[in-house]
């Protein structure tokens, strides 16, 4: 071979015998290193200072092999690599390693692939793992965020995904009490909520999530938070939290032993207040329509094409995205995560055995189908929903129009699927969903919940009904019933209530309910008719029996109609990589990290003298 195609790559202590044209081929570093006016173009050794020797080997591995399989290796030394790629521009090495990370992203490694993807650096994955980070919160564990100053970045994110702000000091409280912090964490707690969006009973609750804990209570009680917490909770008696009533009643915002508090606090609650969070995390009820062309043959139409279609205040109800192509008859739909729709099931013309078998995923924000190429058992007008990666395929219809009893899991990740127990009823169209990490489906005359805990895996029943429900949906701690034939709308709690509670009456009977993180919303129709009056009602939560509505939106809708085959709630927009915070919050996160970090007893200590020195507990 000739000299002139062999050169050495001096990486850290070690030299690297490459062939000058791979490194051609492959890196655009090196294809423009050659062929320029560079001095490395004539040199036989070139040193290359920002590549470690650990990723340059496995870099040239794969020039020579044109693959190289990243499972081999740990997350860090796949962020070393992709780091090296980028900085050597290897397109299709760097386009793998995108690939990869994403498919291996869970709740456990978001934070580490996130980080991996700002060394690259990748904005791209970047986006990818802050919104699965930012999406997953309801599975999210304390022990996978780091740092408190990731803590902050997390919970204070503007399109974190939670459902109160309850939920997420819950979380930040849980986080510091097992990293053994000082009062000083739940400060930085409090700095990353939204307190336009705190209710009284929520203030409440947190000082009695304190209050509970034996080792949170003695550290906190003489803690700013817990003097904040208190404060507010008293003002929010009077009047909703604001800057101006905070001014306005600044005599007010006192503790339990003092006649008023002190300018310091004042001031800190005020600053709180005043560089608060504001959530900005907006979710859109997608909800299935077929549309038809001429006039409907005994309820039927003879050609009909499949859509989603988004309602928001703004725009009202549209056609958003085409599902198929005409024709196609009993496929399903539901959240994977807020910006990945799942597909399965269905039939291509009604009664010709053709079914769909293949599970298909939309990511709403690259705006592509993902075909997973699966074969699963023939079935239509099944009820679906996602458990953390886990697809539950439940009951509809089979071949020879069987309606099926069978069950079965489908893992989005790892593509298969295996049977689980079957249902205690033979049923199409079962109402399903997921709550509080359990899932619940709905049988002839009961609601079951799926134990696959232990041995002898089985569906248990959980409440009594005097109907089959159509619609089962989880907001605010509650599942949601309904059926499509009535305007009403029943709730109950698991483990705690034995029969079902009326939530509300609606205008006409729903075609979909939707869970919209913060409020839940319904989409009624009237029954029977060619040219049906559509609205979109939405539920405020009371103390009344009987729940209060208002009526968003209604319409006369012709030529389409809503088919009872799921709906979910997307995000269309995703979350931002920065947010502008405060400089006084920052300031808070940024102090020395020590002063943090203090054994709870010794903050105590010094908590008490200071106050007692004031005249205080």
């Amino acid at each position: 071979m000739d000299k002139q195609e062999i050169v050495y790559l001096s990486v850290g202590q070690r030299d690297f015998k490459a062939k000058k044209d791979l490194l051609i081929e492959y890196s655009d570093y090196f294809r423009a290193m050659f062929s320029g006016y560079f001095i490395e173009k004539e040199q036989d050794k070139i040193r290359i200072d920002v590549v470690d020797e650990r990723s340059m080997e496995i870099i040239l591995r794969y020039m020579e092999l044109g693959f190289v399989d990243l499972s081999d290796f740990p997350l860090p030394t796949v962020g070393d690599v992709f780091a090296a790629a980028t900085f050597l521009q290897i397109t299709e090495l760097t386009k793998q390693i995108n690939y990869c990370l994403e498919e291996q992203l869970s709740v456990s490694n978001w934070v580490e692939i996130r980080e991996l993807a700002q060394k690259a650096p990748s904005p791209q994955l970047e986006q990818v793992a802050t919104t699965y980070g930012l999406f997953q919160f309801k599975y999210m564990k304390p022990e996978y965020i780091p740092s408190i100053e990731v803590l902050f970045w997390y919970l204070s994110h503007p399109y974190l995904n939670a459902e109160s702000e309850l939920q997420v000091f819950t979380f930040g409280v849980k986080w510091c009490a097992q990293k053994q912090m000082n009062a000083q964490g739940v400060l930085i707690i409090l700095c990353s909520l939204d307190f336009n969006k705190i209710k009284m009973t929520e203030l409440e609750d947190m000082r009695h999530k304190i209050m509970k804990d034996e080792n949170l209570i003695f550290d906190y009680a003489c803690s700013p938070a817990w003097d904040i917490i208190t404060c507010l909770h008293q003002l929010s008696m009077v009047s909703p939290i604001s800057i101006t009533s905070i001014e306005e009643n600044k005599n007010l915002l006192c503790t339990e032993n003092e006649e008023a508090v002190s300018e310091e606090l004042y001031n800190l609650v005020l600053n709180i207040i005043r560089g608060s969070t504001v959530r900005k995390l907006t979710f859109v009820p997608a909800v299935p329509m077929w549309t038809y062309e001429g006039k409907k043959k005994d309820g039927k139409a003879e050609q009909s094409e499949n859509h989603l279609y988004t309602y928001s205040f703004e725009s009202d109800f549209k056609e958003w995205l085409q599902i198929s192509e005409k024709n196609y008859w009993g496929w399903n739909i539901t959240n994977w995560t807020p910006s990945k729709i799942v597909m399965c099931c269905g039939e291509h013309g009604r009664g010709t055995g053709k079914f769909m078998r293949d599970v298909k995923v939309y990511d709403i924000h690259k705006k592509e189908w993902i075909q997973h190429g699966v074969q699963l058992p023939p079935r239509r007008h099944a009820g679906i929903v996602v458990l953390g990666d886990e697809l539950y395929i439940l009951g509809g219809v089979g071949e020879y129009r069987v309606v099926l009893d069978t069950a079965i899991v489908y893992d989005l990740k790892q593509r298969s699927y295996r049977k689980i127990a079957k249902l205690p009823d033979a049923i199409q169209s079962p109402a399903v969903c997921a709550h509080e990490n359990e899932v619940y489906a709905v049988g002839h005359k009961h609601i079951y919940k799926y134990d696959g805990a232990g041995q002898h895996k089985r569906w248990e029943k959980v409440i009594e009904t005097e109907m089959t429900p159509n619609f089962l949906v989880s907001y605010n701690g509650y599942i949601h019933v309904a059926q499509s034939y009535f305007p009403v709308l029943y709730r109950f709690r698991p483990g705690v209530d034995t029969t079902l509670e009326q939530f509300t009456s609606l205008n006409y009977p729903p075609i979909a309910v939707c869970n919209l993180g913060r409020r839940m919303v319904a989409f009624t129709c009237t029954v029977g008719v060619d040219q049906e009056i559509m609205t979109v009602e939405e539920f405020q939560d009371g103390a009344a029996p009987v729940r209060s509505r208002s009526i968003r939106w209604s319409q006369l809708v012709k030529k389409c109609s809503v088919h009872v085959t799921g709906s979910c709630a997307v995000v269309i927009d995703p979350p931002p990589l920065n947010y502008v915070v405060s400089a006084f919050h920052q300031e808070i996160v940024a102090k020395n990290a020590e002063e943090y970090l203090t054994p709870k007893r010794d903050f105590l200590s010094h908590k008490v003298k200071k106050t007692k020195t004031e005249g205080g507990v």
